[in-house]
């Protein structure tokens, strides 16, 4: 034991460590995940996230934003072990400024009239419920609400494998930089319509093509390659 303890301190002299002192905390013979199944109930954060527009501004607050954190994974901001999550308002009149991230985004739309819109790379999307959109990585983005009553949506990110990978930042469109619309357009089509989704789950109901559970599923892919819309999310609609 003696000889043991000595060959380790010598070794962490040197800069290495032991694998076996942390070998069974790295594998153990189960998963181990922080994060705990949980409801938010979008009724009740309503309210609330409607009088987040009395506390601050989209300009100041740069993403009016509440992030959904899961119960498991208190002060990380999280609503799962390797995804983000939160609810966005944008008000009539209102607009989220131009930025870009190395985390991807989707957004899932609950409210609007279809008078909101993102943008991406200058590509407008308009946002109506059920509208499923993309921001790629490192790609321009802003919103805008050109309508009436609140335009709420779901934004969930991969921001856990970018800041994993030490690769998590961000930039500002400045006003030198002139418009996201300038920006050159994003080679793959990056809104999915609700009504198109639907569409095709209709088929798969009327077509019989149910998977084991009897349910009709559908993956969101890019119509160019049929990848995935988001490389590190899997997204589908059921």
């Amino acid at each position: 034991m003696k000889q043991r303890s000595k060959f380790e301190a010598s070794a962490c002299e040197l800069g290495v460590t032991p694998l076996w002192h942390f070998f069974h905390e790295w594998f153990g013979t189960e998963p181990r995940v922080k994060a705990r199944p949980f409801k938010w109930d979008y009724q009740m954060l309503r309210p609330l996230l409607l009088e987040s527009q009395l506390a601050i501004s989209t300009q100041d607050a740069e993403r009016r934003v509440l992030a959904l954190e899961n119960p498991g994974l208190s002060g990380e901001h999280l609503v799962a072990d390797a995804l983000y999550a939160g609810l966005q308002l944008i008000m009539p009149g209102e607009v989220a400024p131009p930025h870009r991230h190395t985390a991807a985004a989707l957004r899932f739309i609950i409210e609007g009239d279809g008078r909101g819109y993102t943008s991406v790379n200058g590509q407008r999307a308009y946002m109506h419920p059920g509208d499923f959109i993309v921001t790629p990585s490192w790609s321009w983005h802003e919103h805008r609400h050109d309508g009436t009553g609140p335009l709420i949506w779901l934004d969930v990110l991969d921001v856990p494998v970018a800041r994993y990978l030490a690769t998590g930042f961000s930039e500002k469109l400045s006003a030198e930089d002139g418009s996201v619309v300038d920006v050159t357009s994003y080679e793959h089509p990056f809104a999915y319509p609700y009504t198109d989704a639907t569409g095709v789950l209709q088929d798969q109901l009327d077509g019989g093509q149910l998977n084991s559970h009897r349910a009709a599923i559908s993956e969101y892919t890019r119509s160019t390659d049929e990848q995935p819309a988001i490389p590190t999310l899997s997204t589908f609609l059921q």
